[in-house]
């Protein structure tokens, strides 16, 4: 007999009851509720709520979705909120009648500007009113009212017509002035013709040059030079120019020292220069007690030593006297000055201004004779020999460190003029009055 194949039964499972299915969906409700955002209740009535859901718009998804480990943005989600019956105007509009507010609150809320202002009708008077405008409609400004009038031909003229018009306009003729009244240019001189030219210079020495040698100003031209100046020969004027050129040769200029020296002074013509000297003479007068009067006292024993044979160191006599009586008279300063007609004598006499003794020592070496030159020594000391003893001889002294010119000079004008001396001599001097000098 053959045996029996066992046979296997599965075991009956039941199947899940109502109260296992509702304890699992418990479950999954609790895990979501603790995965949710937590949100306080609102105090709002339930109509309150539902009215805010109603009007508002839904809440914007996030713009993120994760698929694993890269972040995707989300799609957009449709806005079906929009009131119907006008087109969407891309903005959500709140009536704020649908939330109802206490006093207190009603202050607190900000005022809700309307979107739309729809322009009353021109029969009623009344606006519209606030809850009507909710749409904000652009409004356009009001064109200018635009002359339709077409704009003005230019009409061509030819030059025969312009020449014309011209022609017939009546010219202003500006007044004459009265005989016997001068008109003052009030115009300011250009910066073109106060300009020092080097060029011009040139020019200049060139119409004073010695027609043989083109870099000379020989004494002929020189006293032709002062003549067009209007500068007379005898003052100061020539010297002191000169001296600002830095000449070497007496009533001689060359071309270079010309040059150079007229630049300095920024003086290219003799209208130019005409109006700068009476600034310069004046700095350099004795009686103004400066230092430009001192150099020029110095550069005139140099000129004057130029005159005499060349490598002297003294100033013939005649030489010096004349620059004595030129350099220390006042007078002399001005472009103006002339001579008098008729030279009356100043022997003996106090010569005017600080230097008293000019007149006398001039006269003295002229008379006396004692020298035939002056060297440096004898011609610098004469100043402070002037500052020192007076017109009466005092303040004198044979001890002093003097040259013994002056001290001859003084023995002289004691025997010569004893009127005027206010000093009586030494013991000794008055035993020897004739003693040689």
């Amino acid at each position: 007999m053959p045996p029996r194949k066992k046979v296997v039964v599965p075991p009956v499972v039941a199947p899940p009851s109502a109260n296992t299915r509702s304890s699992r969906s418990k479950t999954k409700a609790a895990a979501a509720e603790s995965d949710a955002p937590q949100t306080k209740p609102s105090s709002r009535p339930a109509s309150t709520r539902d009215a805010q859901v109603v009007t508002r718009a839904p809440a914007a998804p996030k713009n993120t979705s994760k698929r694993g480990n890269k972040s995707v943005p989300a799609k957009p989600v449709k806005d079906t909120t929009r009131p119907t019956g006008r087109k969407p105007s891309g903005t959500t509009v709140i009536n704020p009648e649908a939330f109802p507010r206490s006093e207190s609150s009603k202050a607190s809320l900000p005022q809700i500007e309307p979107s739309v202002r729809t322009p009353p009708a021109e029969d009623s008077p009344e606006p519209e009113p606030e809850s009507l405008r909710t749409q904000a409609v652009p409004t356009k400004k009001p064109k200018q009212a635009v002359d339709n009038k077409p704009p003005p031909t230019m009409r061509k003229r030819s030059r025969e017509v312009v020449e014309q018009e011209l022609e017939d306009t009546p010219q202003v003729q500006e007044p004459k002035p009265k005989k016997g009244r001068t008109v003052q240019n009030t115009k300011r001189p250009s910066k073109r013709s106060t300009a020092f030219s080097a060029t011009a210079c040139a020019a200049w020495f060139a119409s004073y040059a010695d027609p043989q040698d083109s870099d000379t100003m020989t004494p002929e031209m020189s006293n032709q030079w002062l003549q067009d100046l209007g500068i007379n020969e005898e003052s100061a004027a020539y010297f002191v120019i000169a001296w600002k050129m830095n000449a070497k040769s007496m009533f001689t200029l060359s071309k270079s020292e010309f040059t150079v020296g007229m630049a300095k002074l920024g003086v290219d013509c003799n209208e130019k220069l005409l109006q700068k000297l009476p600034d310069i003479l004046k700095q350099t007068d004795p009686a103004s007690k400066s230092s430009d009067f001192n150099s020029f006292y110095k550069f005139c024993f140099e000129y004057g030593k130029s005159g005499g044979p060349p490598g002297a160191k003294n100033v013939d006599l005649a030489v010096a006297t004349e620059f004595l009586n030129m350099a220390l008279d006042s007078r002399r300063y001005s472009i103006d000055y002339r001579p008098d007609p008729e030279p009356r004598t100043t022997a003996g006499e106090r010569a005017l201004g600080e230097f008293s003794h000019t007149n006398a020592f001039i006269e003295f070496l002229k008379s006396a004779g004692p020298v035939k030159v002056m060297n440096r020594d004898q011609w610098d000391s004469f100043l402070p020999f002037n500052k020192s003893v007076s017109w009466g001889l005092e303040g004198y002294s044979e001890d002093g460190a003097w040259p013994s010119l002056f001290d001859q000079y003084v023995d002289w004008r004691r025997l010569k003029y004893p009127e005027s001396v206010t000093s009586l001599p030494n013991a000794d001097q008055a035993a020897s009055p004739n003693r040689p000098m």
